[in-house]
């Protein structure tokens, strides 16, 4: 029995690929969304870190780069 994503990458990377594939396919497809709560620029990182770490985000957070001009 596999306990986690880590594991079974590890067991059958060729399984997990297929998955991943799979769920990308759905997102891309609008079949199914991703709650992004947050996007923050990349110097904001320690922060977000920091309040994933506390539990406190709700969906997912972006990290931004914006190139510099």
């Amino acid at each position: 029995m596999v306990d986690n994503l880590g594991a079974l990458t590890a067991a059958d990377p060729g399984l997990v690929g297929q998955y991943l594939r799979r769920a990308v396919d759905l997102v891309a497809s609008g079949e199914v969304g991703i709650h992004i709560g947050e996007r923050a620029p990349i110097q904001d990182a320690p922060r977000v870190i920091a309040a994933l770490r506390q539990g406190s985000t709700i969906g997912k957070t972006v990290l931004v780069h914006e190139p510099q001009t």
